[in-house]
């Protein structure tokens, strides 16, 4: 892991090949995605969910209306909330099992697109509201990442981020042993950082 001695960010480099990347996200990279777990993280995952839901509506100062696009949707639980809070969504993930899932769990309420933002060709100016959570950590290039952010989102729309932060209480404590040094994590953030 390197750190630019210029701005802080801290990195993976070399980063692991598409190969290596695509064998870790398989059908049991997702929490719950071992029998017995599944209906305890579906819970959890509908709680956090419903967290993000109210922290946006905290931030816009009322209700969340319109377009939300959800960029690693992992198995639909944020989408499954979201139109159930009367938004019309779009997920986008990458993992085909995961992408699977998302589509029988929202039964035909919502978009699951496979792959990333990239190849999701969606149209310009097209959300009200863009979320990733524990995403950005694992693209190639967070700039051209929050560019195509950027180009989908309509003017004065909204992006939620939640990612792991190297200033964190937890990675100051553990340092090298951080749980969220992982080989899938190929960049690591702190407020300073996410900023720029």
């Amino acid at each position: 892991i390197c750190r630019c001695g210029d701005c802080t960010f801290m990195f993976v480099n070399p980063q692991p090949s598409d190969e290596v990347l695509a064998g870790i996200y398989n059908e049991t990279y997702f929490i719950g995605s071992m029998t017995g777990e599944s209906a305890i993280a579906q819970d959890v995952k509908r709680a956090t969910a419903r967290h993000y839901l109210r922290l946006m509506e905290l931030y816009t100062g009322g209700a969340v209306r319109g377009r939300v696009l959800e960029i690693g949707c992992g198995r639909g639980e944020f989408i499954l909330e979201a139109v159930s809070h009367g938004l019309e969504a779009v997920g986008v993930e990458y993992a085909e099992a995961s992408a699977l899932q998302a589509r029988a769990l929202l039964e035909g309420r919502a978009e699951i697109l496979t792959g990333d933002i990239d190849s999701a060709q969606l149209p310009a100016a097209s959300f009200d509201y863009c979320l990733f959570a524990d995403v950005i950590e694992h693209v190639r290039n967070p700039a051209a990442f929050i560019d195509q952010v950027w180009r989908v989102l309509k003017p004065g729309g909204m992006v939620f981020i939640a990612t792991p932060s190297i200033d964190s209480p937890s990675a100051r404590f553990m340092r090298e042993n951080w749980m969220e040094f992982k080989l899938e994590h190929l960049s690591y953030f702190n407020r300073h950082t996410l900023d720029q």
